[in-house]
């Protein structure tokens, strides 16, 4: 992949981030996010890590429990927008 091409798909992960997640999908809060990740609240009783383990399983779905950040963040995990993501 060129320079170019990279720069372009990567300037357009956070409005694709905002997009999937502006209307709270699933109960999950989109609270920031980057060129390569979204930081979001999980909507569940259960640890961040059970969420994550959970999730992994579905398609097209990366993510990492907050807690391995921040300790105090179980309410929120580290999604990663993947290949076959929708637009």
């Amino acid at each position: 992949m060129g320079v170019t091409r990279y720069a372009l798909e990567t300037g357009a992960k956070p409005g694709r981030f905002r997009s999937l997640m502006a209307a709270a999908p699933g109960g999950f809060e989109l609270h920031a996010s980057g060129a390569f990740f979204g930081w979001a609240r999980h909507p569940f009783a259960a640890s961040a890590h059970e969420v994550v383990r959970a999730l992994v399983r579905e398609p097209d779905v990366a993510v990492l429990p907050g807690s391995l950040f921040t300790p105090s963040d179980e309410r929120y995990l580290r999604a990663v927008l993947t290949k076959g993501s929708a637009p």
